[in-house]
Formats: C-alpha cells, structure tokens, sequence
C-alpha cells in the first residue's frame, strides 16, 4: 500500500472515531445514581455545623439517583424521597423538588465529571461529594 493511500485510509479512521467521541453534556453526566461520599460543612453557621458521627451516617446510607426525564430520588436513613430536578444550562446549578412541596432547594455544582459531583447546599453550605455508582 503506498503512503499516500496508508495516510488517507489513516485519516478517514481517525475522522470516524472522533465523531463517536463526542463529550457529554452536564444533562446527560447527572443521569444515574449517585453516592455520597464526603461531606464538609466548613463555611456553615455555628448552629448548622454536623457532628463527625452524623456525617459519618449520611455517607453511608445517603444516594441519590437522577433520571433523564427530570425525576429524582433521595435514598437516606429515612427511607427514599422522590422529586423533580432541573439542571441550569450551564451546568451551575441544581434545583430540585420533592413530591408534595411547593419549595425549590437550589445548588450550586461544583463539579461534574463521568463519576464525580459535587454539590454546594447555598441554605446550609454544605459539600456534598457523590461519586457515581
């Protein structure tokens, strides 16, 4: 095979998985089921502080799960919670609402990538870090 055809054949491959490539966007990570994984309320009033053991509780038995149509549960201690959410355009910020209630908890993210999130409660700031289960 000559080098010119080896190059365009090369080329035509390299074209071809480029397109299959393409980045997801912050709708489209925040869909599936999350777990949380550290909590730090470092920036919260005095009154609204977490003892070590109850953060140590929420860690373990606090997720969350989004789903592409805007639905959301919460899975705690308490047993699970469902609601709606909506995610900004940008990606900056998560509104979300539980079944029954009129009031929006609203957050700002962090971080979203394939398998992290991390989210800052504006009310208590509180850190959620959740990792993608």
């Amino acid at each position: 095979m000559s080098a010119l055809k080896l190059f365009s054949v090369l080329a035509l491959l390299a074209a071809i998985s480029m397109t299959g490539c393409k980045s997801k966007t912050a709708k489209e990570l925040i869909v599936g089921k999350w777990q949380v994984t550290a909590i730090t309320d470092d920036g919260a009033e005095a009154d609204r502080k977490m003892s070590d053991a109850e953060k140590k509780e929420l860690v373990e038995s606090t997720s969350i799960e989004f789903t592409s149509d805007g639905k959301c549960t919460v899975n705690s201690r308490e047993g699970a919670e469902n609601g709606t959410y909506t995610l900004s355009e940008d990606g900056k910020t998560l509104m979300m609402k539980q079944s029954g209630s009129d009031r929006n908890d609203e957050m700002q993210v962090s971080e979203l990538g394939g398998t992290k999130l991390v989210l800052l409660e504006n009310k208590s700031k509180m850190k959620l870090t959740f990792t993608k289960k």
